[in-house]
């Protein structure tokens, strides 16, 4: 065995080893936990060795904004923590709870104040965000050969975090199996915090089994080999399925409606779909996901699931509600990177005050504007341009060999998106990750038979390598 064989296969394991790591570290949204800090510290370091090839892979359109906007981000995040006189932060929208409290302490009203109304917080918040960056630079370094590690790991780590959930299920809530001291312990929750994070989770590995499913049936020739591979995929596919529905999540049970259109369109081998039918599609599964916050925030169904949309004083339009007038407030420069919790406080109804309080706004894209302000709507609004045409290329294209992958990739992400609606999934680095790896797979070039010719060259040099 050569070091170039050793180290090829060093890059295959990679990508597999990476996300496992981070299932097992990140599947909370609390950033300041010790397993976000061990995770944040292994992405600093990897992101950094990464970014540099990373970018000279970033030569496609949609690398390079998808790049850009997070270059944007990056800067925006970091200069809401930058100091500035009390002649600029006092403008800056409305900053009169900061002037009291600097008036309370007895301190200068010319203090230096940043943008943020938290930076401790947003400090944390940043360095956990960088394991997203590290695994997208690591899936465009490693290129499309990726796709087909892809269709295999993101099940596998369904799989085992399904099973951990049946595990903790049947054990009769074992303290000992749950992974964090806050969580939801009489559910399946996995390797996460949140049973509602479970279940994303699980939605989102089901289209990649169904294109496990379809290479499958595209070179099935009956031998043992293929059977093997299709009993492997249902044995994985399934406790995913399971678990999903066992994990008692109203979210859960909405997207495993589009997940499993998803699913059917790609093992069913459509050619293509003209851009009409994909926004059909995409619209027609953001307006079941509309539908189902409607039925159940009814009061007949209020104990459905673990998603609250009564009319409490903690429940999701409450919630909503509370955000709006934050964001009315702070609309141009936002509030500050992982602000809310602090923020939310400010805008509370004393007299409904409990022991019960807000952690984040259960909708991203909400607390996302209102963090980071106009740049952030800005942002979103790039966002969902740039999906959309990765959408349309992954969806259109007959040619490309990794076509099912790339089109499981893009119903996960839709996924995601639909939960980021009623939740906060991308605040969680396992769920974050695998999006992630999704969006560096659908930027990069249809490069797969060149690709596949420098392996059969790098095979070659092997088995001469053997010989001598």
């Amino acid at each position: 065995m050569t070091v170039r064989s050793i180290l090829r296969k060093a890059r295959r394991l990679a990508l597999p080893v990476c996300l496992s790591v981070v299932l097992c570290l990140g599947g909370s949204s609390r950033p300041e936990l010790s397993p976000r800090m061990l995770l944040s510290l292994l992405s600093i370091l990897m992101a950094a060795a990464l970014l540099p090839f990373a970018l000279r892979q970033s030569k496609t359109p949609h690398a390079r904004l998808l790049l850009l906007l997070i270059f944007v981000w990056s800067v925006w995040s970091v200069l809401q923590l930058v100091p500035l006189p009390e002649w600029i932060w006092g403008k800056l929208g409305d900053r009169a709870v900061v002037q009291e409290g600097i008036a309370i302490v007895g301190l200068q009203a010319d203090q230096f104040m940043p943008i943020s109304l938290a930076p401790e917080a947003g400090r944390i918040s940043l360095s956990g965000a960088v394991p997203f960056l590290a695994v997208f630079c690591l899936v465009l370094v490693l290129g499309r050969r990726t796709a087909s590690v892809l269709n295999w790991t993101i099940p596998a780590m369904g799989a085992a975090t399904a099973f951990l959930g049946f595990a903790q299920i049947f054990t009769n809530n074992d303290e000992r199996l749950y992974f964090y001291e806050i969580t939801n312990p009489n559910s399946p929750v996995g390797f996460f915090a949140n049973a509602n994070h479970q279940a994303c989770f699980l939605a989102l590995c089901l289209p990649f089994a169904a294109a496990l499913l379809r290479d499958i049936k595209r070179s099935w020739q009956s031998r043992d080999l293929d059977v093997a591979k299709a009993i492997s995929v249902l044995a994985i596919a399934l406790p995913i399925f399971l678990c999903l529905l066992a994990a008692g999540s109203v979210a859960g049970y909405l997207l495993l409606l589009p997940a499993l259109a998803g699913s059917f369109m790609i093992y069913n081998g459509a050619t293509s779909l003209s851009p009409t039918k994909l926004k059909y599609s995409l619209f027609t599964g953001a307006g079941i996901m509309a539908a189902g916050v409607l039925i159940f925030s009814s009061p007949v169904l209020g104990g459905l699931g673990l998603m609250s949309l009564s009319g409490s004083e903690m429940s999701r339009p409450h919630i909503w509600s509370v955000t709006f007038e934050i964001i009315r407030d702070h609309w141009l420069f936002g509030t500050g990177l992982g602000s809310f919790e602090d923020v939310f406080r400010m805008y509370e109804d004393p007299d409904q005050v409990t022991r019960t309080y807000a952690n984040n706004a259960h909708n991203d894209l909400l607390q996302f504007v209102q963090e980071t302000g106009l740049i952030g709507a800005l942002l979103i609004g790039a966002g969902l341009r740039l999906y959309w045409g990765l959408v349309k290329k992954a969806w259109k294209h007959e040619s490309d060999e990794t076509r099912h992958t790339s089109r499981a990739a893009t119903v996960a992400l839709f996924v995601v998106m639909l939960h980021s609606l009623v939740d906060y999934p991308l605040r969680t680095p396992a769920i974050a990750c695998v999006a992630a790896a999704c969006l560096a797979l659908l930027i990069q070039e249809k490069t797969l038979r060149r690709d596949r010719r420098k392996q059969k060259v790098e095979a070659t040099e092997d088995e001469r390598s053997l010989v001598i």
